[in-house]
């Protein structure tokens, strides 16, 4: 009944808004499945800047008028940014946890 209140392409507007974050899903998956070294604080690092890239590119036109590149290139850009700033940060010793001989 709205649909011709959408602005633009229908099918490129849902695969913007629906696939928004299945990437960023998909690449906690594949840190914590492939990545033996993988922390919390490099997963949720790497998919906060994954979902960063996923709305950059999704919403480019958007957000800053100019054209941007394709929204198709989304999804593969934001699973690179993910896993390797998952994986780089991971090794990083912050926040972990001690083991419980030295607590007492």
């Amino acid at each position: 009944m709205y649909v011709n209140m959408v602005q633009g392409n229908l099918v490129e507007v849902c695969n913007k808004v629906v696939n928004l974050l299945t990437v960023p899903l998909a690449g906690l998956f594949l840190l914590a499945m492939f990545v033996p070294w993988a922390r919390p604080l490099g997963v949720w690092t790497g998919a906060a800047c994954g979902l960063i890239i996923a709305i950059a590119i999704s919403f480019w036109k958007e957000i800053t008028g100019a054209q941007g590149i394709t929204f198709f290139t989304a999804m593969p850009a934001t699973l690179l940014v993910e896993i390797g700033i998952g994986a780089l940060v991971s090794p990083i010793p912050i926040g972990e946890a001690r083991p419980m001989e030295e607590i007492f």
